[in-house]
């Protein structure tokens, strides 16, 4: 998604009724960005989908963009290792 509003809810509810899960990545603090508005998506839609928010929880770091996505799991192979997983589960 390039931004959070307008939010295509109705894609998101399509994807947690027919996956069960879904999973957000965002380049950025997971409170109140992305990962929140999809939650909000799923919960208004009725599903029981389950939600995984990949991004910061913390604030204010300092490093290469490629040191902080790999420490955070935002590179291309983390988030594949983290959406594996979590279809696992």
């Amino acid at each position: 998604m390039h931004t959070i509003a307008p939010l295509d809810a109705g894609t998101i509810a399509r994807a947690a009724r027919d996956c069960g899960r879904v999973i957000s990545a965002e380049d950025h603090n997971v409170n109140g960005g992305l990962g929140s508005a999809v939650a909000e998506a799923i919960a208004e839609s009725g599903s029981a989908a389950r939600l995984k928010r990949i991004g910061l929880h913390t604030f204010g770091e300092s490093g290469s963009q490629q040191e902080l996505y790999d420490k955070y799991g935002l590179a291309g192979a983390r988030i594949a290792d983290t959406a594996r997983e979590f279809v696992k589960a």
